[in-house]
């Protein structure tokens, strides 16, 4: 994935050339702050440790990731708090007058729901609150729950949570300030300083003086997790990651400790004796995935309407250019088609909208059970379903004016006979699909006729058929009997489901322009790849339609003895992207089940389930397969309980999806998606004036090397005869002249 994000920097002054700060925040790495040297150290997945930044840090801290990427650090030694952007440049975000009024021996950091930063003061027994803007106000004062405070950690619903190792409690703030003990000695704390909430809502407290880390249930019953048998050595910071395991900094031996969710310990980093890695660990923070931005949501104002929306019931379509479109409902039966382009939610038709070349208003965007939901083109042309009293309903397509109308109950049907009556299956909410100028939809009439057509939103003439029920079934035998699911459409491309009689079924594709019968992609004939046998269905209990992007389609497919999965074909046989004997990244186990598949020209996004109520949406590409977003994930401080992804979620790199929270309460959200590659240096070398850089590379992906004399003032120039191809192995760049220079800083970027 082409993601434009800093992986290194360089400086160069007068025959220096030294590494100031590697500036990859990615997902799923590991940061820790070193009291010990002043610097802060990021982590690999597989544990592989380099320096993030050694400038900015004075006695570093607690530390704590935004949503936006940017890293805050508690510096002890001089009473202020350094933020660091994604791209690794550094700047005082907080800082005391000098009576330590402000910050006196900052040591636990904190970010809220609504981005505000919350710094524990060890010396004067307050916790400070600063803005995002920077503003700082008084949060607490000392008392029995805030008594030379060290760690901090929110739990989803808002409250923070403080340790207190002189008095070992442990306090609870609610979000209006009440004050509560949570846990004390009795619970086995003994000085405890790092805290850390895992997925379920549990709360586990390091132990500094007896090598041991608590476990708290939600109401307070508290439990050993681990001891010094298990690798615990005067434990102090505490971090999760996305699968639940614990990570925990030993400052007593210069190592982290990895535990599984069952409490089964592994050395995850070791310092090599020289503390030039691990030098006395304070706290963890994991890099946030790219944090998802909501579209729309519980406090979204319904355009046209009146209150905000309080029902997403379906996911959003996704275009190449970022647009979205979904379906809304709000009070007093307010429901509609809506759209954003780069602001704020606009309408595309509600029940205010007169229906195109009907009669009154629309009534409703579905017939029975789920929406219809809409898709939208490269352009915001939005295409829905639409219907209205008396019976009418058709397909519509909304541009830059009025809705118009492609079919409804009035337009013949193209190689049929007389006109359409219907354009869903009632309980099956089949969805037009736009790309381009050209839209594809399911039609159905008299006499059990069905298939899939298409129609230009230029008016230039009638739908077209690309098949029906008389349509013969390519690689099959009679002709398809049944349409199920949504056609998906690139350009003029279409894939569909079709089925037969005699338990046919498959993955078809056609042109919506070009004359010619369709094509089978994969069927009931086809080998499942990497598994055993041939498929025998493409259609589970709720259809997983088929997505496209050019001539690639991607599909659900199932064969004998639970074999299950998400695959790919590229005019060619298909190729195995995820099944049920695929791990799950970032979670337990192989995935079980799957769901609604979306594909671009770089991406396949999907969701996938597993043992034990596990749910998320993934993502592969450079085949590499990552998380997304997945069930208990906390977004704007509510937990998800439900997530849906169309056909057209993903396009290119960023992928937009529907959440369901805990509360009830649903919203639209758009992310971009990560790669975990990391860019790593390996040699640099001062060649006469020249600097020649080696690092690591991703192939498919290209970089250069970007010089700024500024770091502040974030404007950066690609050097030419710099960019080069990436290879999948170490390649050379080199900077002419670099030590000829007055001072310049220098970065290697993997470009877009």
């Amino acid at each position: 994935m082409k993601k434009d994000v800093l992986y290194l920097l360089f400086a160069t002054v007068a025959g220096l050339a030294a590494i100031l700060a590697p500036t990859s925040a990615r997902a799923d790495t590991l940061f820790v702050t070193n009291n010990g040297s002043n610097t802060i150290e990021q982590f690999t997945p597989g544990g592989v440790g380099s320096v993030f930044t050694s400038t900015g840090v004075t006695g570093p801290a607690g530390l704590a990731f935004d949503s936006a990427g940017n890293l805050y650090v508690a510096n002890q030694a001089n009473n202020t708090i350094a933020k660091f952007t994604p791209g690794g440049v550094g700047s005082v975000f907080a800082s005391d007058p000098g009576d330590r009024s402000v910050l006196s021996s900052p040591a636990g950091v904190a970010i809220d729901s609504a981005g505000n930063l919350y710094v524990s003061n060890v010396q004067s027994s307050t916790i400070e609150k600063f803005t995002p803007a920077g503003v700082g106000s008084l949060f607490a004062t000392a008392s029995i729950e805030v008594d030379r405070p060290a760690g901090l950690a929110f739990d989803s619903a808002g409250n923070l949570y403080v340790a207190s190792a002189i008095d070992n409690t442990i306090g609870k703030i609610t979000p209006g300030g009440v004050r509560s003990v949570f846990a004390d000695a009795s619970s086995g704390l003994r000085f405890p300083l790092g805290l850390a909430f895992d997925s379920a809502g549990n709360l586990y407290a390091a132990n500094n003086s007896n090598n041991t880390i608590t476990k708290f249930t939600p109401g307070g019953v508290s439990s050993l997790f681990a001891d010094v048998n298990s690798g615990v050595y005067r434990p102090l910071g505490l971090a999760f990651d996305k699968a639940g395991n614990l990570y925990v900094a030993n400052d007593g031996d210069m190592t982290i400790q990895k535990f599984t969710p069952g409490g089964v310990g592994s050395v995850f980093a070791a310092d090599p004796g020289d503390r030039s890695v691990l030098s006395t660990p304070q706290y963890l923070a994991f890099a946030p995935n790219q944090v998802p931005v909501r579209a729309a949501g519980f406090a979204t104002p319904i355009p046209g309407g009146t209150g905000n929306f309080i029902s997403l019931p379906g996911a959003p379509g996704f275009s190449t250019t970022g647009g979205v479109a979904f379906y809304g409902a709000g009070s007093g039966g307010q429901q509609g088609i809506y759209r954003m382009m780069n602001g704020p939610p606009i309408k595309v038709a509600d029940t205010n909208t007169a229906i195109p070349s009907g009669s009154g208003n629309f009534n409703s965007f579905f017939i029975t059970g789920p929406p219809i939901l809409p898709s939208i083109g490269s352009d915001g042309s939005v295409a829905f379903f639409g219907a209205g009293s008396g019976g009418q309903q058709g397909v519509y397509v909304m541009a830059n004016g009025p809705p118009i109308r492609l079919a409804d109950t009035a337009t013949a049907i193209p190689g049929g006979t007389g006109n359409f009556m219907a354009f869903t299956i009632p309980g099956n909410p089949i969805s037009p699909a736009i790309s381009g100028s050209s839209v594809a939809f399911f039609g159905a009439g008299t006499g059990g006729q069905q298939g899939v057509y298409g129609a230009s939103v230029s008016m230039s003439g009638p739908p077209i058929k690309i098949a029906d029920t008389a349509t013969a079934i390519p690689g099959g035998s009679g002709t398809f009997t049944a349409f199920t699911g949504n056609p998906s459409l690139s350009g003029d491309s279409v894939a569909f489901l079709g089925s037969g009689l005699g338990g046919q079924q498959g993955v078809y594709g056609a042109s919506v322009s070009a004359v010619g019968p369709p094509i089978k992609i994969a069927d009931t004939n086809t080998a499942i790849p990497g598994g055993t046998g041939s498929f025998n269905s493409f259609i589970p209990g709720n259809p997983i339609m088929p997505a496209i992007s050019g001539t690639s389609v991607a599909f659900y497919g199932a064969g004998g003895g639970g074999q299950q999965g998400i695959y790919i074909s590229q005019q060619g046989p298909p190729i195995k992207i995820a099944d049920t004997n695929t791990a799950i990244p970032g979670g337990t186990g192989t995935f079980t089940g799957f769901g609604d598949v979306s594909l671009s020209a770089t991406d396949v996004a999907f969701l996938g389930f597993g043992a034990s109520g596990q749910q998320g949406i993934y993502d592969m590409t450079g085949g590499t397969l990552v998380r997304v977003v997945g069930l208990n994930d906390i977004l704007d401080g509510r937990a998800i309980t439900a997530l849906r992804l169309s056909s057209t979620g993903v396009s290119g790199d960023p992928a937009a999806f529907e959440t369901t929270f805990a509360d009830g309460s649903q919203g639209i959200y758009t992310s971009n998606l990560l790669q975990p590659f990391v860019v790593r240096l390996t040699a640099e070398e001062k060649i006469g004036n020249d600097l020649l850089l080696s690092f690591t590379t991703m192939a498919g992906a290209s970089y250069s090397i970007q010089s700024s004399p500024d770091l502040s003032s974030g404007s950066w120039t690609t050097l030419p005869g710099t960019t080069t191809a990436g290879t999948g192995g170490v390649i050379q760049l080199t900077v002419i002249n670099a030590f000829l220079q007055t001072q310049q800083f220098y970065r290697v970027q993997q470009q877009p």
